[in-house]
């Protein structure tokens, strides 16, 4: 296998061996769509924190972040600050999302505002989930390539079908209790080996920001045409995160909900910040390196020893692991049970089951292709975070505590959110120096409010 030690494959081999069989395991355990979805609603404190920060800590914190922090210095923890303070709105909604009954976000936008909305609500989920699970899997061919085992396109394609096949086979039920184990794993291996080996080469901690350029350590002097968009993207995509609301929902109650996410928005903050600090010792120990995404790939095959590099790079791909599954089981729930079941609602919860499992397979494929093609990991992730946040944000936010919030306001308000990011960005964007994020989430604030108030007007003037 590569230039691997025969510990390390045989440390691969074995965590692999073991994903798959946690995954038939629980396969005779799903007998429902909502097995499926939301493990029946049973996640324990200690499996929604441990599910839940895998899911966090994904392709964009050990590649995208790492990249950034390499290009934009210390101040590119502003946009995982933004990320983490996003999540905390999606936290302060836990109860009324919880209190409606729902399973995922598109449900609770039906309860509050009717079929259609559900529909739109489900294809603008579909636009993040895709780029998300393609980010994912490209980061997957990155530690392919990055380690010489073979091409990115073949680690990509090989990734993308072994995430396809764990997630037919598991639902959320495999999905979280792989996430616990591999949230260990990326915690001792990702965030605690990589930097502690990477500052160690560069001379330790201190020679490292008493010799890096000033550029790299200051938090006022930065490029804020990339950042501030990534800023807005992130925090609005945080603050309406399916998977995040996913784990909000299947909790055995709220206190779960509430408190393990609080706990899960620490401990992915802190992780990240690790991660990504790591990042500055780039000039030191890998000068050549120019893309910065390469950079735990290149610690791992430049710096440690066998059956440690095996240990590592299996937390490594398992931090991708635990964010894909997670992101691909919502494709396939949230097109059989947001967009197929508001179409048939008379379809059976076995077809439902069926049509999920199909679905993830087919968006699998989809997402491997997108993969290869789509550009960096930073740039699949950014680019459907920036249009989903854009787009559901807002009505989830109204949904929860603006009662004059109206049907024909959240469908407006979520296709031109939505479309207008994905348009502006496509067109005027480079023109204009604005991101689409800033366009369309103003857009959409605009266009509930305005909507909803004149329904309201309406209604008045019809009681009269």
């Amino acid at each position: 296998m590569g230039n691997l030690h025969s510990l390390d494959t045989l440390v691969l081999i074995l965590y692999f061996a073991g994903m798959i069989g946690i995954s038939v395991y629980y396969y005779k355990k799903i007998d429902s769509a909502d097995s499926f979805a939301v493990a029946d609603r049973s996640l324990t404190m200690p499996i929604m924190v441990g599910t839940t920060v895998a899911t966090c800590i994904g392709a964009n914190s050990a590649f995208g972040q790492v990249g950034m922090m390499h290009t934009q210095g210390i101040a590119s923890l502003y946009v995982l600050l933004a990320w983490h303070v996003g999540w905390i709105a999606l936290i302060v909604m836990a109860k009324p999302l919880r209190a409606s009954g729902a399973s995922t976000l598109p449900e609770f936008i039906k309860i509050k505002f009717g079929l259609r909305a559900k529909q739109i609500a489900g294809v603008v989920s579909l636009v993040f989930l895709v780029n998300a699970t393609a980010a994912q899997v490209a980061a997957i061919g990155t530690i392919f390539s990055a380690l010489d085992l073979t091409t990115f396109k073949t680690g990509a394609i090989i990734g993308g079908i072994f995430i396809i096949i764990y997630t037919i086979f598991g639902g959320l039920y495999a999905v979280s209790v792989t996430d616990t184990l591999q949230a260990v794993l990326l915690f001792f291996g990702v965030a605690i080996a990589v930097p502690l080996i990477a500052f160690s080469q560069a001379g330790g901690i201190t020679y490292v920001f008493s010799n890096l350029g000033p550029d790299k350590l200051n938090w006022t002097d930065f490029n804020f045409g990339e950042l501030i968009p990534l800023i807005i993207a992130y925090a609005l995509a945080a603050g309406s995160h399916a998977a995040y609301s996913q784990r909000i929902f299947a909790s055995k109650d709220i206190r779960t909900a509430y408190l393990g996410s609080i706990v899960s928005n620490i401990i992915g903050f802190v992780i990240g910040a690790m991660i990504a600090i790591g990042a500055l010792t780039i000039p030191f120990i890998l000068p050549n390196l120019t893309n910065g995404e390469m950079f735990i790939p290149a610690v791992i095959s430049n710096f440690m020893p066998p059956l440690l590099t095996g240990l590592v790079l299996a937390s490594l791909i398992g931090v991708v692991l635990s964010t894909a599954d997670s992101f691909l089981l919502l494709v396939g729930t949230t097109f059989s049970n947001d967009i197929i079941l508001a179409f048939r609602p008379e379809t059976s919860d076995e077809q439902l089951l069926k049509i999920s499992r199909a679905t993830t397979l087919i968006a699998g494929v989809l997402c491997i292709i997108l993969s290869l093609y789509g550009g960096s990991v930073l740039k699949l992730f950014s680019t459907g975070a920036a249009a989903y946040g854009a787009g559901m944000f807002f009505p989830i936010l109204l949904g929860c505590f603006w009662k004059d919030a109206s049907s024909n306001g959240v469908i407006s308000g979520m296709l031109i959110g939505c479309f207008s990011t994905i348009i502006w960005n496509l067109t005027l964007k480079s023109s204009t120096g604005i991101d689409g994020v800033i366009v369309g989430a103003l857009l959409c604030l605009i266009s509930i409010i305005v909507v909803s108030l004149n329904d309201k007007n309406k209604t008045r003037k019809v009681a009269v």
